[in-house]
């Protein structure tokens, strides 16, 4: 139960209206905002760079850029037991502003909160203005992003190659 938020209530309080549920511990485990099916988020090293580079392929939506660099950037993969599921790689890019670099999930694993829960990582660890660019076809990762408070503010032309096609920059301000 360790990183999970757990309640006991006894039975007197129950009368003060607190849900019956809190008094349960089985049903209540099963109401903790703890999800074992959720994967970790830790800080990504060389060990990963095959499977994110696996990921990466399979990831149409993806930059596909050589994953080594990564390493020189807040690389973040989300692991699932022992496998890799996911990756997001941004960078600072002066004291107030950073930049997504990539993020991808494994199909098996998308709409499942991995991607969300990478995201909200890297928001969370720095103060300033995120940037990151979308293609305008991709309307899904264009909503997805809006959903966790992105903002499109601006648009630039023939920026992705194969297919040419119109960025969409989004914004996202951290505090």
């Amino acid at each position: 139960m360790e990183n999970s938020l757990y309640l006991r209530v006894s039975p007197r309080l129950g009368g003060l209206g607190f849900p019956e549920w809190l008094g349960e511990e089985e049903e209540q485990w099963e109401k903790c905002v703890h999800n074992h099916n959720m994967a970790a988020i830790r800080l990504g090293g060389a060990e990963d760079l095959e499977a994110v580079a696996a990921i990466q392929a399979r990831s149409p939506g993806a930059a596909k850029w050589d994953v080594s660099d990564y390493l020189e950037q807040v690389f973040l993969v989300a692991e699932d037991g022992n496998q890799v599921v996911g990756f997001l790689v941004w960078r600072a890019v002066a004291a107030d502003e950073a930049e997504i670099l990539n993020l991808a999930v494994v199909p098996e694993f998308r709409r499942r909160g991995v991607a969300r829960r990478l995201l909200e990582g890297a928001l969370r660890t720095f103060n300033g203005d995120f940037f990151l660019e979308v293609r305008e076809s991709g309307t899904g990762a264009q909503e997805f992003y809006k959903s966790l408070g992105f903002q499109e503010v601006t648009r630039r032309k023939g920026y992705y190659d194969l297919p040419p096609e119109t960025a969409i920059v989004m914004k996202f301000h951290s505090c």
